[in-house]
C-alpha cells in the first residue's frame, strides 16, 4: 500500500485508508439493518400502537437511503478528491441517526409489562452495538458516539421501572457500554498503527523494487552499452566494406589523403586510369603518384600543380585520352583531416558534346536558313498577291450592272483562289513559328461571347454557300472568360469551325456547345459530316497528314496540326471524338479566367468622327514603292478618300528627296526597297525637325514576328502587311488624317 499522489503526510493517508474502510462497510450495515427491522416490527406490531411502529420505521427508512447515497457518492470519488474530514462528518451523521433510531426502541418501544419483549429488545441493541464494532472500529469516535447512544436510553428505562432485576439488567448494559467501548478503543489504535505500518512497509517494498529497478536498469545499459559497442563496431567494419565496394563501384578513379598527404585510400579505377604500379600505390607517397601522373601528360608544360586543385582541370594524355581532375577538403564536423581527388575519363564526354554543339550549330543555322527562306518566299508571294486580291476587291467595291455574271463570278474566284493561297501562306508560317518555339502569345481574360461572335461571322459565308446552319448551345446565362491569346484563341475556333463546315454534308449542321470542366472552359464543335475512324484519331494532328475520305476536298493538311499546338501553347487540351458516317466532336479545353473590366476584349477599327470644327483641307500621302502594280492600289484605295491626293516614289532616296521637298501629310513606307532601305528613309526622316510629328505606316510583305517587332519598335506608328486590307487600311488612313486635323498626332 503506497501513499496516495498528493497526500501531504502519513498521517493524512492513514486517515484516509480508515475513511475508506467505514464507507466499505456500509453495505454489510444496511443489510443487517433491512435483517432486524422486520424481526422488531413483527415483535412489537400486537403490542405498540401502530402509528410509533409506522413513524419509527419512516425515520430508520430515511436514515437507510441517506448513508446509502453518501456511500455511492463516496464511491465516485478519486483518493485526490476525497476531503477527509467532510466525509467523516458526513459518515457520522449517518451513524448517529442509525443510533437514534435503535435508541428510541429502547425507551419509547420498550415495554414495562412484557418480560419477553424486554429480552428481545435489550438482546437486539446489545447485538447490534457488537455489531457495529465489526463495521465502526477503524474510528474510535465514531463507535462510541453509536453505542452510547444506542444503549444509554435502554439503561436509563431499566433504571426507572424500579425493580431489582432492572436494576441489576441495567447495571450490566452499562458494564457491555465500558467493555465494548474500550475494545473499540483498542481496535481502532490497532488497525490505525496497522495501516500506518502497511504504508511503512509498502515504502520500504517499494524502495526495495525501486533499488533493484535501478540495477535492472544498471545491467540493461550495461548490456545495452555492450551491444551498442558490439553494433558500432560491426557498423564501422560494414562501413568500411561499403566505403572500400563504394570506392570500386565509383566510375571515377578516387585517391584519398591526409594532412600529411599520405594516401589512405583509393580504387581500383584511379589505378586503371594511370595504370599505376603495385610498388608505387603502396609507397602511400602523394608526391610520387603526382610525379607518374605528369610523366603521362602529352603537354609537359601543363603539369598538375602540388597545391589543391579547387577547380576541374582537364589533362591530356599522350594516349589522346582526356582526364578530369577535381578535389575537395575531407571533413569531420569542421576539422579537415585530408583531401579527395576524383580523376574522370571525360573523352567520350567531351568528344561527343564537340559532336552535339557542331550539329546544333548545323540546325541553327539550317533552321535560320528555313526561316529567311519562308520569309523570302512569303514576301514574293505576298507581293503579287497584293496587287491581285486589292484589285479584285476593288473590282467587286465597283458598280457590277455593265458586267455578265460569269465575269462576276470570274472576280469572285480571283478573290476566293487570293484568300485560299494567303491562307496557306499564313499557316506555313503559323507552323514554322510554332516548331522554332518563336510564337509568341499575350494570355488575358477574354469573353468566350467575343471569341464566339468574331469566329462565326467569319465562318458563315462558307457555311451559307452549302447551306449549312451554325447553332450555339450553351447552359451559362452570362458567358464566361478564357484566360488566352485572343488571336490564337479565335484562329483556334475558326480552323475548327471551317473543318467542321468544309467536311459536312450539305443541309447539314454544326453544334458549337460551351460547358465547364472544373477550371477549364471546353468548345465543342460538333458536325453532321462524314466521321473519323479511331484509328486516324492521332494521324489527323500529324502535319500534312489528309484522310483518304477527304482528299478530293481543298486543304494543305497542317490546320489540325496548327489548331492543337496553338492550344498547347495557351496551356490547353485538344481531342476528337467521331462516329464514321455519322459526325465528328472536336473539343478543347483552356484555363477559366475572372471577368475583366473592360467592356469588349476585341480590338476593332472603327472610324473616328470628326468634331464640328473640322476643317477639311487637302492632305498628301506619300507612297515609297518599287512595285508599279502596288502604287496602282494604293493609289485606288486612297482616291475613295475625300481631300487627299498621293505622291509617289520608286525608290528610298527619290522617296527623301520627295518627302523634303513636298512635306507630305502621312507617309506609307515599303521596307524592302532598291538602294536605301526603308528603315535608312525612316531614320533620314526622323531626324528632319519637320517630319518629327508626321504618321509614317511599314509597309511590307514580309510577315514573319520579327520583321513586325522590328518595325514597331523603330518608331513605326503601325506595321501594314501585304496584301494589305483595302477596308482596313481605308479606314486606318481616313482615322490618322482625321486625328491629324483634329491635332490629336
Amino acid at each position: 500500500m503506497a501513499l496516495p499522489s498528493g497526500s501531504p503526510t502519513l498521517e493524512h493517508a492513514v486517515f484516509l485508508e480508515r475513511i475508506k474502510l467505514i464507507y466499505a462497510n456500509v453495505p454489510a450495515t444496511i443489510l443487517a439493518i433491512l435483517l432486524v427491522s422486520p424481526c422488531l416490527i413483527y415483535v412489537n406490531w400486537q403490542l405498540v400502537d401502530h402509528a410509533i411502529i409506522i413513524t419509527w420505521f419512516i425515520f430508520m427508512s430515511l436514515t437507510i437511503f441517506y448513508r446509502y447515497i453518501i456511500y455511492l457518492l463516496f464511491n465516485k470519488k478519486t483518493d485526490e478528491e476525497i476531503d477527509t474530514r467532510l466525509w467523516y462528518r458526513l459518515f457520522l451523521t449517518g451513524t448517529v441517526l442509525t443510533a437514534v433510531c435503535w435508541g428510541v426502541t429502547g425507551s419509547v418501544l420498550f415495554l414495562s409489562d412484557s418480560i419477553q419483549q424486554q429480552l428481545f429488545t435489550a438482546t437486539m441493541l446489545a447485538g447490534i452495538s457488537a455489531g457495529a464494532l465489526a463495521t465502526q472500529a477503524p474510528f474510535f469516535s465514531i463507535f462510541a458516539a453509536y453505542t452510547l447512544i444506542n444503549l444509554t436510553p435502554l439503561m436509563l428505562t431499566l433504571s426507572s421501572f424500579g425493580t431489582g432485576i432492572h436494576y441489576a439488567t441495567a447495571v450490566l448494559i452499562l458494564l457491555f457500554i465500558i467493555f465494548i467501548i474500550f475494545a473499540s478503543a483498542r481496535m481502532s489504535k490497532i488497525i490505525k498503527n496497522s495501516i500506518s505500518l502497511q504504508f511503512k512497509h509498502d515504502d520500504v517494498l517499494k524502495d526495495i523494487a525501486e533499488q533493484k529497478q535501478q540495477t535492472d536498469n544498471l545491467n540493461i545499459n550495461l548490456r545495452q552499452q555492450i551491444n551498442e559497442r558490439e553494433v558500432i563496431e560491426q557498423h564501422l567494419e560494414n562501413s568500411m566494406s561499403q566505403l572500400k565496394a563504394t570506392l570500386e563501384s565509383a566510375a571515377d578513379g578516387i585517391l584519398v589523403i591526409d594532412n600529411d598527404e599520405k594516401i589512405t585510400n583509393f580504387n581500383q579505377n584511379f589505378i586503371d586510369i594511370f595504370s599505376i604500379s603495385d610498388s608505387l600505390i603502396q609507397s602511400r607517397d602523394f608526391s610520387s603518384i603526382q610525379n607518374c601522373i605528369n610523366s603521362q601528360l602529352k603537354d609537359q608544360s601543363r603539369q598538375l600543380p602540388s597545391y589543391p586543385i579547387d577547380d576541374v582541370v582537364l589533362l591530356e594524355l599522350n594516349d589522346a585520352r582526356l582526364i578530369e581532375v577535381f578535389s575537395r577538403p575531407q571533413k569531420i564536423a569542421d576539422h579537415t583531416i585530408g583531401r579527395v581527388f576524383s580523376y574522370r575519363d571525360a573523352t567520350m564526354r567531351i568528344n561527343s558534346e564537340s559532336s552535339l554543339q557542331e550539329a546544333k550549330t548545323k540546325a541553327e543555322i539550317a533552321n535560320k536558313e528555313k526561316s529567311d527562306f519562308l520569309s523570302r518566299i512569303s514576301h514574293e508571294l505576298r507581293t503579287p498577291l497584293n496587287a491581285i486580291l486589292g484589285f479584285g476587291h476593288l473590282l467587286k467595291e465597283k458598280n457590277q450592272e455593265h458586267l455578265h455574271t460569269d465575269e462576276k463570278s470570274y472576280i469572285s474566284h480571283i478573290c476566293l483562289a487570293g484568300e485560299h493561297l494567303l491562307s496557306l501562306i499564313d499557316d506555313l508560317l503559323d507552323i514554322s513559328r510554332i516548331e522554332s518555339g518563336k510564337l509568341n502569345v499575350n494570355l488575358s481574360s477574354i469573353a468566350c461571347e467575343t471569341i464566339i461572335n468574331e469566329s462565326i461571322s467569319l465562318v458563315k459565308p462558307i457555311a451559307d454557300v452549302s447551306n449549312i446552319s451554325i447553332k450555339i448551345n450553351s447552359k451559362f446565362s452570362r458567358f464566361p472568360y478564357v484566360y488566352a491569346d485572343h488571336t490564337r484563341c479565335k484562329q483556334a475556333l475558326v480552323n475548327l469551325l471551317t473543318n467542321a463546315i468544309k467536311y459536312n454534308h450539305k443541309n447539314g449542321s454544326v453544334t458549337l456547345s460551351l460547358s465547364l470542366n472544373e477550371s477549364q472552359i471546353r468548345f465543342e464543335i460538333k458536325d453532321t459530316g462524314i466521321g473519323i475512324d479511331k484509328e486516324s484519331f492521332n494521324a489527323i494532328f500529324q502535319p500534312f497528314t489528309r484522310l483518304k475520305q477527304v482528299e478530293s476536298t481543298k486543304g494543305t493538311g497542317i490546320g489540325l496540326t496548327i489548331t492543337k499546338r496553338l492550344i498547347t501553347v495557351m496551356n490547353g487540351t485538344i481531342g476528337v471524338e467521331s462516329v464514321p458516317g455519322k459526325g465528328s466532336t472536336f473539343w478543347f479545353q483552356l484555363p477559366r479566367a475572372l471577368p475583366t473590366t473592360t467592356a469588349d476584349d476585341s480590338v476593332q477599327i472603327k472610324s473616328t468622327t470628326l468634331t464640328d470644327n473640322t476643317v477639311e483641307t487637302m492632305h498628301t500621302i506619300l507612297y515609297v514603292e518599287d512595285e508599279p502594280l502596288n502604287q496602282a492600289l494604293v493609289k485606288s484605295i486612297i482616291s475613295q478618300i475625300p481631300n487627299t491626293r498621293l505622291i509617289t516614289a520608286l525608290t528610298g532616296e527619290e522617296g527623301v528627296e520627295i518627302a523634303l521637298a513636298r512635306q507630305p501629310d502621312l507617309i506609307l513606307m515599303d521596307l524592302n526597297l532598291p538602294g536605301i532601305s526603308g528603315y535608312d528613309v525612316f531614320n533620314i526622316l526622323k531626324n528632319e525637325k519637320s517630319f518629327t510629328k508626321t504618321p509614317i505606316f511599314a509597309v511590307s510583305a514580309n510577315a514573319m514576328p520579327e520583321e513586325i517587332q522590328k518595325g514597331k519598335d523603330a518608331g513605326f506608328i503601325d506595321y501594314l502587311i501585304k496584301p494589305i486590307n483595302i477596308d482596313n487600311t481605308r479606314i486606318l488612313l481616313t482615322n490618322t488624317l482625321g486625328m491629324l486635323d483634329n491635332h490629336l498626332i
